[in-house]
């Protein structure tokens, strides 16, 4: 069975309207092609329906490949630039979501957020019942270091749990691709951006990732739940002169990204 992206282009060249290979490469981008190769390399799964085959809409369909399986951008001058710096803006167009997506993700960042925190108070209070500040400050546990562990710190990692559940069932065979559940940075950053690690010291783990094509590195957005236990803190969870929210941000600004790292609640929803 032929490839359906290569059925959408075969039934393109039927129309008399569309352009030829060499004409639609000529009209994108000025200058002289290098190819080695015989083609791209992917990931092992194809390129995705969605992908539309014309340089208006996904460039990479009209850039040449090294055998190496490297991107070869042209330049006006006729020399070859590598693909790290050239086409960032171009592998940003084709590999991450588009604004509506990231819309239907905070939607449920969001809604997940709220769920999670009836859920939870309902599970350990009764229906329409929470704690109240004495509760929060109880002490439940100890950490293996004998720092003491309070119900408020208990209830959000319960929380932060069923978030997780409901971000999975509304959107994780949605958007596998590009989102990261607590992904783990190190303190160190190469070209390519944030290095992922497995060593807890000095490392970031923000809960939620959205990311290029499987490249948890390529940071886009950042999200942290956030669920106050006292009453002050539900009031203004973004804290007092919005001093939670810019931490948590200057926690994460060395991940980068196209937007400031956001707090999700579910008092207030996205807060950047």
């Amino acid at each position: 069975m032929s490839n359906p992206s290569q059925q959408i282009v075969q039934r393109r060249w039927d129309f008399p309207w569309v352009l030829p290979l060499p004409l639609l490469l000529t009209a994108c981008v000025t200058g002289t092609f290098q190819v080695t190769g015989s083609g791209w390399t992917g990931r092992g799964h194809g390129v995705p329906s969605y992908y539309a085959q014309s340089c208006a809409t996904n460039m990479l369909a009209c850039t040449p490949v090294g055998a190496s399986g490297e991107i070869i951008a042209p330049t006006v001058t006729g020399g070859v630039v590598r693909a790290v710096e050239a086409m960032e803006a171009l592998m940003t167009l084709k590999d991450f979501l588009d604004a509506a997506d990231v819309a239907r993700v905070e939607e449920v960042l969001v809604k997940c957020a709220k769920e999670a925190d009836s859920k939870i108070n309902k599970q350990e209070y009764g229906e329409g019942k929470y704690p109240d500040d004495a509760e929060c400050d109880r002490v439940v546990g100890y950490t293996d270091n004998k720092s003491p562990i309070t119900r408020a710190i208990d209830l959000g990692n319960m929380k932060h749990a069923a978030a997780f559940e409901c971000v999975q069932r509304e959107i994780g065979n949605e958007f596998p691709d590009h989102i990261s559940r607590e992904p783990r940075y190190g303190n160190k950053s190469s070209a390519e951006g944030p290095v992922l690690t497995n060593r807890k010291p000095g490392s970031l783990v923000p809960d939620i990732v959205l990311h290029l094509t499987k490249k948890p590195n390529k940071v886009r957005f950042v999200y942290d739940f956030y669920f106050p236990c006292k009453l002050a803190s539900k009031s203004d969870p973004r804290g007092k002169g919005g001093m939670t929210l810019s931490e948590k941000q200057e926690k994460y600004a060395p991940l980068g990204g196209d937007k400031e790292p956001a707090l999700v609640t579910p008092q207030l929803g996205i807060s950047r």
